[in-house]
């Protein structure tokens, strides 16, 4: 499929960012836009054909950046054949004090900070031969290649750059062929394209909605009220992980949630026109995409949608073909001295919430950021709320 600009690219503000004021919002990512899981699938697929088609006789370890890019690198890795690990960077601490990281920065970022867990690389390295780094967009590839320098110092690797979107010049594309390391990606778009567009927007302050007020005057029982589902899945994809089992337990993940919900739906209608939400949460981005592609894929329901959480602010507006409208501040499941956000919220007849916070870990953070989600959600006439935790461990 050839995806048009348009299809993959529409541009918003950066909410008080000096250093990069605009952000590409891409409707079919399933991040900050309500996305078809079959649309997202898709658009993931087509990059790991162009992926297979350059390295198909090598084996390869897929790196994804987070956070945007998380759900992307984990959907090309499950696709390729070939893909022997999988992992993201994260700008996550828990449950891994223990790690050896690298660390580097996402200067234009509103958190700059990134780190990679490299324990157990020196392992693995007979056993693959490329790692192909995953990003939803690549700007000048600075970032990458300041974990790209650091990866060489300490190991014999080759490397390769793959996108959805490339607006690289034609000389940092050379300069990087140069270095043997070529870039993959669906579309090429010009060095800033459009954001002249949003440079005299006036955000829409009411619908930027700040519910991580006054904790303490509304934690709900949540627990009473909220149907949360724990699986023991064992893996934490930030660290090297088997593309092998993470296949295998994203099957076990999706089956046994689905199988509960066609047992508890037997003695009643079906309604296969019941709307579906799934929402990941930060860097928890894809079990909620494969497991709203699984609900369409049985037929559970016809009208299913995902996108996730994010730390990014960005400005609302109501303007005619801006991409967010709305806008729902919120303490994170991670950490609740932290700010992260959801938006273009609607009614859904089912709103499944998916994350791989530690819930009885950090018991505090993850209360705090779920009653937020919630009174979100309910805010806008959701009730029936499913919660379910992917434990890493």
């Amino acid at each position: 499929m050839v995806y048009q600009t348009d299809d993959l690219v529409k541009v918003a503000a950066r909410d008080n960012n000096s250093k990069r004021s605009y952000l590409y919002v891409n409707p079919l990512q399933a991040k900050h836009i309500p996305a078809n899981p079959y649309a997202t699938m898709n658009m993931i697929g087509e990059l790991a054909g162009k992926i297979e088609n350059e390295y198909g006789n090598e084996r390869l370890f897929i790196i994804g950046f987070a956070e945007t890019a998380t759900a992307i690198a984990a959907g090309v890795a499950v696709r390729l054949e070939n893909a022997v690990y999988y992992q993201t960077t994260t700008r996550e601490i828990q449950n891994l004090e223990n790690e050896e990281f690298l660390y580097f920065t996402e200067s234009h970022s509103h958190a700059t900070e990134q780190k990679l867990a490299i324990s157990g690389y020196l392992e693995i390295l007979n056993h693959i031969d490329r790692i192909v780094f995953v990003e939803d967009e690549v700007t000048t590839g600075n970032t990458i290649m300041k974990l790209v320098d650091q990866l060489k110092i300490k190991y014999d690797m080759k490397f390769a750059i793959a996108s959805v979107l490339n607006s690289m010049s034609d000389e940092r594309i050379k300069q990087l062929e140069n270095e043997e390391i070529r870039c993959i990606y669906l579309n090429r778009i010009p060095f800033e394209y459009r954001i002249e567009s949003v440079n005299d927007l006036e955000a829409d302050t009411e619908k930027m909605i700040e519910i991580r007020k006054n904790h303490e005057k509304r934690r709900l029982p949540y627990e009473e009220s909220i149907d949360i589902i724990e699986m023991n899945m064992g893996i934490d994809f930030r660290t090297i992980t088997s593309v092998k089992e993470y296949r295998s337990k994203l099957d076990e993940f999706v089956n046994k949630i689905a199988s509960g919900m066609i047992d508890q739906s037997a003695s009643s209608k079906k309604n296969d026109n019941q709307s579906i939400l799934m929402i990941g949460t930060e860097e928890c981005m894809y079990p909620a995409i494969r497991l709203g592609e699984y609900f369409l894929e049985i037929r559970f329901a016809t009208n299913v949608k995902t996108h996730s959480t994010t730390r990014s602010p960005i400005l609302v507006s109501s303007r005619e073909g801006y991409p967010l409208q709305t806008r729902y501040e919120m303490a994170s499941l991670y950490d609740s001295t932290r700010r992260t956000f959801l938006y273009n919220l609607a009614r859904y007849d089912q709103v499944w919430i998916i994350t791989d916070a530690a819930r009885v870990k950090h018991q505090d953070d993850f209360m705090a950021g779920l009653n937020d989600m919630i009174k979100a959600l309910q805010m806008n006439g959701n009730d029936a709320i499913r919660v379910v935790v992917w434990k890493n461990q």
